[in-house]
């Protein structure tokens, strides 16, 4: 294995949740199976050493910013027409890589909501 115990742990501390979120289609045991593989492969001598941590909630503040400073921009020159509001959702969907799923919100929800 390559790196400190400490650089593993960070690495394993950055990269475990986003691996979760990718493959949370899976079932549960799988999901924790592909994971413990994984970060198995990043300890290992074989995996590249990680890229630096960056403040990815940061990035993400910034790009949503963005993407609401040009919807507001649209409705102060009177552009939005009932498409801002349709393509910022887009925007911010494609930002937090979070697509509708038709059907899905209300099927966790359930009947009550």
């Amino acid at each position: 294995m390559s790196g400190s115990p400490s650089q593993m742990a960070v690495n394993r501390t950055w990269l475990q949740p986003r691996l979760v979120h990718l493959i949370s289609g899976l079932r549960l045991q799988q999901v924790e199976e592909a994971v413990q593989l994984l970060l198995d492969y990043i300890d290992s001598s074989a995996a590249p050493a990680p890229p630096a941590v960056v403040d990815d909630a940061g990035r993400l503040l910034a790009e949503i910013r963005r993407k609401l400073a040009d919807y507001h921009f649209a409705l102060d020159t009177r552009q939005h027409g009932g498409g801002a509001p349709n393509a910022l959702v887009s925007e911010l969907e494609s930002i937090l890589a979070t697509p509708w799923n038709p059907g899905l919100e209300a099927t966790k929800r359930g009947p009550a909501s």
